[in-house]
Parts: C-alpha cells; structure tokens; sequence
C-alpha cells in the first residue's frame, strides 16, 4: 500500500489535474454554449412580444425597464450619511454599543416565533 501512495504526486500532476482541467473547461464551454442559445431564444421571444404588444403593453415595458435602470444607478451618499456612518463605525471600533454573533441572533428569532 505504501509504495503505491509514493506514485500520488506523479498521477495528480500527469493524469489527474490535466483531466480534470480539460474537463472543467469543456464544462463552461458547454454551459456558455447552452446559456448563450438560451438567451437567444430569450431574445426572439421577446421580440415577437413586443412585435405583437399593443400600446399599453409597450408602455408599461418601457416603465420597467426606466425602473431597473434607476435601481442600478450607484447611490450616493450625501455628506451627513457619510459623517453618520463614520461615526458608528468609531463607536463599534472602539468597542460602544452591542454586536451579536449570528447564532445569537438566530435563537433569538427561534423563542420569538
């Protein structure tokens, strides 16, 4: 048993990292290959709704899509946010107020419901 644990090292790096390597890469090639024909589906299904969409459909998509594109613009903190977290931070570093691990926290949630 022993001499065969001495040929590890030369299987893991000739036979087994290269194969599984190469098997890693063909799963992502294949998975963007499957991803990239399930949007394109994706893409003309869509377009054959906004073909056929009337008004008010086509406005309403157009108000979703306004709606995600201003939840994912960066907020901005204004200058008193800023000072505000600032300042918690300087009471939590230096040890103020009260922290809970997560188990803590959820026991507390398990006696209250």
């Amino acid at each position: 048993m022993e001499r065969y644990f001495y040929l590890f090292p030369w299987f893991a790096t000739r036979v087994a990292f290269p194969y599984l390597s190469g098997l890693r890469r063909f799963l992502y090639e294949t998975l963007d290959e499957e991803k990239e024909e399930e949007m394109s589906k994706l893409k003309e299904k869509l377009s054959r709704i906004v073909q056929e969409a009337d008004d008010s459909l086509l406005e309403g998509l157009d108000n979703f899509v306004n709606h995600l594109r201003e939840e994912q613009e960066p907020y901005n903190l204004s200058d008193a946010q800023k000072r505000e977290l600032d300042q918690r931070m300087e009471r939590y570093e230096a040890g103020e107020g009260m922290s809970h691990s997560w188990e803590d926290v959820k026991k507390s949630i398990s006696k209250d419901a």
